[in-house]
């Protein structure tokens, strides 16, 4: 029973020690951290319901996602201030915000366009097939017009008149008697008349035709062919 009771009064003093030992330490700690400049005390979150200043926080931390027209209204403020790479940016946004919007294809297609035409040194993108796939996506999802119209002055650009004809007949089809229908028709006239142009240019007069026309336009030139003659 003595022994029993010794090393009972051994261990609570023992726990004693490590007890005011640990408190000692702590309470070191915390003046070394207060002393510390860079110490900065953690706080309880306060809740958000009747503090506008936690929820302007909140709001500015977690801010809802750009829908489709916020993205659309920065593309063509991009567009107008010549930023057509950032407007590049915003219509693709758009265009994944909204797949089936055939205006966000046709502007994100004028975009590439405008793009490839500035023209910058050591750029090799194909910033003109990348345009012609945006419009044929707005024609397809939504028989876009303009989107007719602009693809059929790329491809005219690009020498391929007899692709680019369909659209502004179809432009001209649909509303002719619109101002896009009156443009597509001054660009059809100039892609027949530049299709043809190559062709007339290379068709060969015979030399008797030649002779003839010579004839029935400087009369003087035969009588010096007749007079020459033995």
């Amino acid at each position: 029973m003595i022994i029993n009771r010794f090393f009972f009064i051994i261990s609570v003093i023992g726990l004693l020690f490590l007890l005011s030992l640990g408190k000692a330490r702590l309470e070191t700690n915390i003046d070394s951290l207060e002393n510390d400049d860079s110490y900065i005390p953690e706080a309880p979150i306060p809740p958000l319901e009747g503090r506008k200043g936690e929820k302007g926080m909140s709001a500015f931390l977690f801010k809802p996602e750009i829908d489709f027209s916020s993205w659309m209204k920065r593309g063509k403020r991009y567009f107008q201030q010549r930023e057509y790479e950032q407007a590049i940016w915003a219509f693709r946004k758009a265009v994944h915000e909204r797949p089936c919007a055939p205006e966000a294809h046709f502007l994100l297609g004028c975009s590439y366009s405008a793009r490839g035409e500035q023209g910058l040194p050591g750029d090799q993108t194909a910033w003109e097939e990348l345009s012609e796939k945006e419009l044929n996506a707005a024609i397809k999802v939504g028989d876009f017009l303009p989107a007719r119209f602009n693809l059929g002055i790329l491809l005219t650009k690009l020498g391929r008149a007899d692709e680019a004809r369909p659209h502004f007949e179809h432009i001209l089809s649909v509303s002719p008697n619109s101002q896009l229908g009156k443009a597509a028709a001054s660009a059809l006239d100039r892609n027949i008349s530049s299709d043809l142009m190559p062709n007339m240019l290379s068709v060969k007069i015979p030399d008797k035709d030649v002779d003839k026309r010579i004839g029935s336009i400087a009369p003087e030139r035969n009588a010096e062919r007749l007079e020459n003659a033995p």
